[in-house]
């Protein structure tokens, strides 16, 4: 990038690192060389030099990869100094021979005609030599040559860009001289053209090949000149503008009336007001379906609500009243007599209420014997509710009539409903208040605690105790 002062503080830095890498060191020198100063030298082994082996730990591959990449930089006596070395490693390899001649042809160099040499089987390792300081004094013209050898060979490699910044930089050393302006002259020619007017150099890692083309003449630019694309180029056909159809011709000739422009307008008009009849049909109608969604859902919405807000009828019917007398029949004929009683007290003509009523009068015998209701005081005051109940089945067996006998077996069935409903007991629960409300069945309010405990049955647990003092 032309900062060779940070890069060659860069290459330093590495060397101080690495004193013997080759690389940083041809680097380091260039651009000492560039920048007036006098190269450094390789530093020396240190120790005896051993005789290296066929498995000798340099790596002949990457010398012959810095050879190139300082070839491909410009850098011809530092990539020779790496090609002699690794001759000298392996002196079998003609290839490095040929490089070796056409890179001294490129410096022009005498060129040596090596003759084949037999291959030693352990050479003695030289180091590489180091390229000798410039021999003019005046640093800006040895830097100027240096920079002239870059562009020529990025020019022969047809890396346009590049030559030219190297011309650039060389026009800073040496403003107005002939040779770079010639030089950014050829880089600003068309790629063909410039290349045409030296040789250049292709270089591989396996093959470096010269090739020389006669020189051809460079044409001023008064001689290149071309007429402009605008004028060579064939000009479009004329615009002809809209036209119709046949078929439309046809019918206009023999309708003149298609061609008048009222007409045409009438048309237009026609279908733009259709148009927006039909538009304004549809919004109407998307607004009415969309307003019957909405009332629809709300309607949806507010049914859960409403239907809660709504009074539940706590009135039994007949047939339910009948139906639990008749499932009560085997198991509680107290309950079966009660509620056979209960219908024949709206319906004193109902025969079927009449028969089950005689069959529950008839299974009322039996229970506890010798009941009394100081014994049932004993067994409340002890909290034996269950055999208070026990006691006091007995005693409504033999007194069902017994209004007194009713009102304490409600007290008792409340107090079992609690008892059962704190235990999570919902079954037992749910029989007390029947049997509650078989006991009063003109009282609703057995009907409404039966309702509350299917709800309190579905509330989460944290909340059921909140309602149980409710159903006592």
């Amino acid at each position: 990038m032309g900062q060779v002062s940070d890069a060659l503080e860069k290459w330093e830095q590495v060397l101080a690192i690495d004193p013997a890498h080759n690389l940083a060191l041809g680097y380091a020198n260039g651009a000492r060389r560039e920048l007036g100063l006098p190269p450094l030298q390789a530093s020396a082994p240190s120790g005896p030099v051993e005789e290296p082996t066929p498995a000798a730990e340099e790596d002949v591959a990457k010398l012959l990869r810095e050879a190139v990449q300082l070839y491909d930089m410009g850098l011809t006596e530092e990539a020779v100094a790496k090609w002699e070395h690794v001759l000298v490693l392996e002196p079998h390899r003609e290839e490095i021979r040929t490089y070796l001649r056409q890179a001294r042809l490129e410096l022009t160099l005498p060129g040596t005609q090596s003759t084949p040499q037999a291959p030693a089987p352990t050479p003695t390792p030289t180091p590489a030599p180091t390229p000798a300081p410039a021999q003019t004094a005046n640093p800006d013209t040895e830097a100027l040559a240096l920079k002239l050898r870059q562009a020529e060979h990025l020019l022969s490699l047809q890396r346009h860009d590049e030559a030219a910044f190297t011309y650039q930089q060389a026009l800073r050393l040496a403003p107005g001289h002939p040779e770079v302006l010639a030089g950014l002259e050829r880089c600003r020619l068309p790629h063909d053209a410039a290349g045409s007017v030296a040789h250049g150099i292709t270089l591989d890692p396996h093959r470096i090949t010269i090739v020389e083309e006669e020189p051809t003449l460079i044409v001023s630019d008064l001689d290149r000149v071309e007429p402009p694309a605008s004028v060579t180029k064939a000009s479009p056909a004329p615009r002809e503008g809209i036209t119709l159809p046949d078929r439309l011709q046809e019918a206009s000739a023999r309708l003149p009336w298609l061609r008048e422009p009222k007409v045409w307008a009438w048309t237009g008009g026609s279908v733009l007001v259709l148009a927006v009849g039909l538009y304004a049909l549809h919004s109407y109608r998307q607004d009415q379906e969309l307003k019957e969604a909405v009332k629809a859902a709300r309607i949806a919405a507010v049914a859960p609500v409403l239907q809660q807000a709504q009074a539940p009828d706590l009135t039994e019917t007949p047939a339910a009243i009948l139906q639990e007398a008749e499932s009560s029949l085997g198991t509680d004929p107290l309950r079966a007599y009660l509620r056979a009683q209960a219908v024949l007290a709206r319906d004193p003509g109902d025969a079927a209420a009449a028969q089950l009523l005689e069959k529950a009068r008839a299974g009322l015998s039996g229970g506890v014997t010798g009941a009394s209701l100081p014994e049932f005081q004993k067994h409340l005051q002890s909290g034996d509710l269950e055999a208070a109940a026990k006691v006091m089945d007995a005693l409504l067996r033999a007194q069902p009539d017994d209004v007194g006998l009713r009102a304490r077996a409600a007290r008792l069935d409340l107090a079992l409903c609690s008892a059962h409903a704190s235990r999570a007991l919902w079954n037992d629960a749910a029989e007390d208040l029947r049997r509650g409300r078989a006991l009063f069945p003109s009282d609703k309010t057995w009907q409404t605690r039966l309702r509350l405990l299917e709800r309190v049955k579905t509330l989460p647990k944290t909340q059921q105790a909140a309602w149980l003092p409710l159903l006592g």
